[in-house]
């Protein structure tokens, strides 16, 4: 478990301990990573005029200089791919104008199941205050904050296990995908706040778009729009550790990336999204805190086109910086998935 801070740093910090103690509800999966040397004597002197003695027309034996080596030049080393080389169609629908789009869901955390913290905090339908959503490092409120770099484009509220829809954009270049580095890219960022009665339907929310694709439809200032997810996302608990969790339906046969921030993800999630043929872009080994900065941190790097590696980096720092621990700590908790 990661170790927690001693000095809270922020007023949810008690939250977050209730969120990580949590995960010990539930037990481990059953079945499911030249130089010149000198001498100290004197050296001896050469006679002016040699003896006839050592005059001989016998070859020399005395060894020539040795000539110089070729230089054999070292080709460099190729970069790391980028996290878009696992479906080509992404970086080619960028480079054509149109919007990176990432969809996580988000289902709320349900106090009857899990250690929430505060009782608002566990209410499964409290958009304001609950621990996933409204809370300070919840996923809208942390979006919401001022200077974010994200602006929101549509909000959308109904009944039902899908609660709320927000849509966020953040505005950058195409330069780190092989466009023009004036060349505008519009990066959408949909999260979705499912009621966390619900929580076996938002997983299937989830898998179903990881390995299906999908579209979202929305208005932008008047406008209607379609556009086509490139990304599936989870943040919440990890509901595949319970034992009454629902199994994952039949996968889908148009997989797109993903990633799953909750307890322990790679144990219950990277062998179905490898046979599925979702690329996991990034996974957890350890209980964690799925909180809205590794969110927010994950999707920045993404729209940044990183390699795996780099994007995995990303999340660990501000992780170790929310949770004041260590990065080597929190390098412990993330997983570049297989």
């Amino acid at each position: 478990m990661p170790a927690r801070p001693t000095s809270p740093r922020h007023p949810a910090t008690s939250l977050r301990v209730a969120l990580l103690s949590a995960c010990f509800l539930v037990g481990p999966p059953a079945a499911f990573a030249a130089g010149v040397s000198t001498s100290s004597s004197p050296p001896a002197k050469k006679p002016a005029v040699q003896p006839a003695s050592a005059l001989s027309s016998e070859p020399s034996t005395a060894p020539s200089p040795a000539s110089p080596r070729a230089s054999v030049s070292t080709p460099p080393r190729a970069l790391p791919a980028p996290w878009s080389d696992a479906d080509p169609r992404i970086a080619a629908d960028v480079k054509a104008g149109k919007p990176l789009v990432i969809s996580v869901v988000v289902p709320l955390c349900d106090g009857g199941m899990l250690d929430c913290g505060s009782g608002p905090a566990g209410r499964p339908g409290d958009l304001t205050q609950n621990l996933y959503w409204g809370a300070i490092f919840g996923q809208r409120r942390f979006l919401d904050r001022p200077r974010s770099g994200w602006e929101r484009v549509e909000a959308t509220t109904g009944e039902g296990p899908l609660l709320e829809r927000i849509i966020y954009r953040r505005k950058t270049t195409q330069a780190a995908w092989g466009g023009a580095a004036e060349a505008p890219l519009e990066q959408l960022l949909v999260i979705q706040a499912v009621h966390g009665k619900s929580i076996d339907q938002a997983v299937a929310m989830f898998w179903s778009t990881a390995t299906r694709g999908g579209e979202v439809r929305f208005v932008d200032e008047g406008r209607e729009r379609v556009e086509r997810i490139h990304v599936a996302g989870y943040a919440g608990h990890n509901r595949l550790m319970d034992r009454s969790a629902t199994p994952l339906l039949p996968a889908g046969d148009a997989p797109i990336p993903s990633f799953v921030m909750a307890c322990s993800s790679e144990a219950y999630f990277s062998d179905p999204l490898r046979d599925a043929g979702s690329a996991a872009l990034l996974l957890t080994r350890t209980l964690m805190a799925p909180e809205g900065y590794v969110v927010e941190a994950l999707v920045r790097a993404l729209g940044d086109n990183l390699p795996r590696a780099a994007v995995r980096s990303r999340v660990v720092d501000a992780y170790a910086s929310f949770q004041r621990s260590t990065a080597r700590e929190a390098g412990r908790v993330f997983a570049v998935g297989r």
